[in-house]
C-alpha cells in the first residue's frame, strides 16, 4: 500500500510541475486569440423599399381561332392532303370529296335545261303563228290562251333548270375544302374513304396568326385589371420574361372556380407554339418593406442572419427571417431595424465581437 501511495504522490508532483511549468505558454496562446486584427468591411443600411405586389396566374398559349372543317355535301372522301401538324396557307386544298355524283347531277340538269329551252322556243313560235291567224279570226281565243299558258310553263321550267344547274355547280365547288386561314392541322377526324356528311367535322385546325396567352384570375382582383395593362409573362421555352398587354377581360366568373378569363396579346416576333405553358404576373400595387442586400445574408450554425455594426464598432451576428427577393435585395420579415448598417459579403472568419472598420464608399 505504501508503494502505491508513493507512486500516486510522485505522479501528482510531476503533473503539478508540468502544469505550472507550462502556464506561461497557455497564457501567451490566449493572448494571441483575444488580440484579433481590425477588419475592414463594406456596409449598407437596411432601407424601406417599394416592392411590387403581384398575382401570378398560370396559363397557356392559345390559338386565335380553332376551326373544324366539314363538308356541305354528302360524298365519300377521296383524299386528305395534309398530315397532322402540317402548316397550311389560306386557300390551300385540304380535302377532296368524290365528285362523281355531283357531276352526274350536273349532266342531268343540263339535259333538262336543254329540253326546257326547246319547249319554250316551240311555245313562242306557236304564239307568234297564232297571233297572225287571230287577225283573220282563223283561230279561237281559247287556242291562243292555252299557247300562252304553255309558254309560261316552259319559261318556269327553264328557270327551274337553271337554278338547279347553279346549285349543282356550287356543290361541285364544295367537293374541294380549302383552308380559310393560315393554320396548323391539329387532328384528322375522318380518313380517306369515309362518308362525309354535311355538318360532321373532317379536320380540326388552329390559326397560327395572332396567338394569345390565356389564363384565369380570381374574381376578387378582376377590378384591379384593365385592358391595355402591361403584364410580365414567363413562357415555356423563353429564356427571359416578355412584356405583354391585356387584350381581353371577361368580367364574369366561372360558377365553380370563381375565376375570370383574361387574354394577353403576344409580341409578333415571339417564337412560341400553341399549348406552351407559362405564368403571368399581374401588378396589383406596391408595398413598403425593410430590405437588406442579398450579399449580407449568411448562415452560421444553421441559422440565417446578418452581421451588424454596434455603437462600439463591433460586428454582431443577428438572426433574421427573410421573405421575397427583389432587385438583389431580400425582404426582412424579422431582424434588425431600418437604418441599421449591415456588413456586405462577410468573411467566413468574421466572428461576433470582432472589431471592424468601414471601407470608404467608392
Amino acid at each position: 500500500m505504501a508503494g502505491i501511495a508513493g507512486s500516486v504522490f510522485g505522479a501528482g508532483v510531476v503533473f503539478l510541475a508540468f502544469y505550472f511549468g507550462s502556464e506561461p505558454h497557455v497564457s501567451n496562446s490566449l493572448s494571441e486569440l483575444t488580440t484579433r486584427p481590425v477588419i475592414s468591411v463594406s456596409t449598407e443600411s437596411i432601407t424601406m423599399i417599394d416592392i411590387p405586389r403581384h398575382h401570378v396566374a398560370a396559363g397557356q398559349v392559345s390559338a386565335d381561332q380553332t376551326i373544324e372543317l366539314s363538308s356541305r355535301i354528302s360524298g365519300y372522301i377521296s383524299r386528305l392532303v395534309p398530315a397532322e401538324g402540317t402548316t397550311v396557307e389560306a386557300g390551300e386544298l385540304l380535302v377532296e370529296i368524290d365528285a362523281a355524283t355531283v357531276e352526274s347531277s350536273i349532266r342531268q340538269t343540263k339535259a333538262s335545261l336543254q329540253e326546257a329551252r326547246s319547249e319554250l322556243s316551240d311555245a313562242r313560235a306557236d304564239i307568234k303563228r297564232f297571233n297572225e291567224l287571230a287577225r283573220t279570226n282563223a283561230i279561237s281565243k281559247e287556242r291562243i290562251r292555252k299557247a300562252k299558258l304553255r309558254q309560261s310553263r316552259a319559261t318556269a321550267s327553264v328557270e327551274n333548270a337553271r337554278a338547279r344547274l347553279a346549285e349543282h355547280k356550287a356543290e361541285l365547288a364544295y367537293t374541294q375544302i380549302k383552308s380559310p386561314v393560315r393554320a396548323r392541322i391539329i387532328e384528322h377526324l375522318s380518313k380517306a374513304g369515309d362518308l362525309a356528311i354535311p355538318g360532321a367535322p373532317i379536320l380540326r385546325l388552329e390559326s397560327i396568326s395572332n396567338p394569345h396567352f390565356e389564363t384565369w384570375v380570381p374574381i376578387s382582383i378582376i377590378d384591379k385589371l384593365a385592358v391595355g395593362n402591361s403584364v410580365a409573362l414567363n413562357l415555356e421555352g423563353q429564356p427571359t420574361s416578355i412584356q405583354s398587354i391585356i387584350t381581353e377581360l371577361v368580367r364574369s366568373a366561372d360558377t365553380e372556380t370563381r375565376r375570370c378569363k383574361v387574354r394577353l396579346g403576344l409580341p409578333e416576333d415571339i417564337k412560341t407554339l400553341v399549348g406552351h405553358y407559362g405564368n403571368a404576373q399581374f401588378l396589383l400595387g406596391h408595398d413598403q418593406h425593410p430590405m437588406v442586400a442579398e450579399s449580407a445574408l449568411i448562415q452560421r450554425a444553421g441559422i440565417d442572419g446578418v452581421f451588424i455594426i454596434d455603437d462600439k464598432g463591433l460586428a454582431r451576428f443577428r438572426s433574421v427571417r427573410s421573405g421575397r427577393h427583389w432587385n438583389n435585395h431580400i425582404e426582412l420579415l424579422a431582424g434588425p431595424a431600418e437604418g441599421q448598417s449591415v456588413i456586405l459579403s462577410p468573411s467566413i472568419y468574421l466572428r461576433d465581437g470582432d472589431q471592424v472598420t468601414t471601407k470608404p464608399s467608392l
